[in-house]
């Protein structure tokens, strides 16, 4: 089997795993051309495979598992952060600064309303 043969074979169901596993399209796109770059490279190798498609999509789970990664540490981080007591709390209904946030908004222009309170 030729690569060529190969990926026209494997595309198509590659892909359809790849979107699976990363709920995104675009993704999914990106990695299954980053497993077939790879097997470009080895086609040599990867060939003589009894199941060369098994390798794919080892390499495939195994992008999608290092793409998450990162995305996994960052918001582990982000937990383990203490709040900043000089930052604003904006969550609260009024600043500290007496502006009141009104977070009801009128549905005919889409904008939300602030009112300044008198001090």
């Amino acid at each position: 089997m030729t690569s060529t043969s190969f990926y026209r074979t494997e595309y198509s169901p590659l892909l359809g795993m790849a979107i699976a596993l990363t709920a995104d399209a675009a993704a999914g796109e990106d990695v299954v051309q980053e497993v077939f770059n790879s097997a470009h490279g080895r086609w040599d190798r990867i060939s003589q495979y009894e199941n060369p498609r098994a390798w794919l999509l080892r390499v495939l789970i195994n992008r999608v598992t290092s793409r998450r990664r990162p995305l996994g540490s960052g918001l582990k981080a982000l937990t383990r952060v203490p709040p900043d007591p000089a930052r604003p709390d904006f969550s609260a209904e009024t600043s500290q600064s007496g502006t009141r946030f009104d977070n009801s908004h009128d549905d005919s222009n889409k904008r939300w309303s602030f009112t300044m309170s008198g001090n």
